[in-house]
């Protein structure tokens, strides 16, 4: 039992591992599932930027996008994002 602990874990240590780990990582991720229609993601894209302008953008926009979802009565809303500096609109 100690020779295979041993073993193990040089090989984890040495990377050899790796490779099988990425397999069954696919393997569990990769699932057929239905789509959860009441799930919305809003990126940020190319057009956001030729309509908006470079970033960081106005706090009015991220509060003028938060007025719009709320229309919608929203369970959670949530920001993936950094605000940089400091803002001139508070």
């Amino acid at each position: 039992m100690i020779l295979l602990t041993v073993i193990f874990s040089v090989l984890l240590y040495k990377g050899s591992l790796d490779s099988i780990d990425h397999l069954l990582q696919d393997r569990v991720m990769q699932h057929e599932r239905p789509v959860d229609t009441a799930i919305a993601i809003i990126g940020i894209d190319d057009q956001s930027f030729e309509d908006f302008g470079s970033w960081p953008w106005s706090r009015n926009v991220h509060a003028q996008l938060l007025d719009t979802l709320s229309e919608g009565h929203p369970a959670v809303t949530g920001f993936d994002l950094t605000f940089p500096v400091g803002s001139e609109d508070p």
